[in-house]
């Protein structure tokens, strides 16, 4: 899970871990093997292993807000930037973007997508 990575109880039968790291990820769905005698129930009265667990995604996740800043008129010769670098709510996760226009649509048409993005 990372150098720095941290685990504890956050009830009696959740435990939550902490990955450390720049690049440490783990996904829902992942299994996590246990080795022998490595994890204390939360009274720390005994250790357990079990069966692989499967990673469950947060109870809170975070969604990304994007806000596009865009020209709202440009003429065919204009270049445009698009701007996303206001976006919120990544919960620390990089953000990638891909930008595209459809072959054929009224430039009006993306114009306004963009806009209201």
């Amino acid at each position: 899970f990372g150098a720095s990575a941290t685990c504890g109880w956050i009830d009696d039968s959740t435990l939550g871990i902490i990955l450390g790291g720049a690049g440490t990820t783990i996904t829902p769905g992942s299994q996590l093997a246990w080795n022998n005698n490595a994890v204390q129930n939360a009274q720390e009265t005994q250790f357990f292993s079990s069966s692989p667990s499967t990673v469950t995604g947060p109870l809170n996740a975070v969604s990304p807000v994007v806000r596009i800043v865009a020209p709202s008129v440009v003429s065919i010769q204009d270049g445009i930037v698009l701007d996303a670098s206001s976006v919120t709510g990544t919960g620390g996760r990089t953000v990638s973007y891909s930008w595209s226009v459809v072959s054929g649509m009224p430039s009006a048409t993306v114009l306004a997508y963009i806009a209201s993005a």
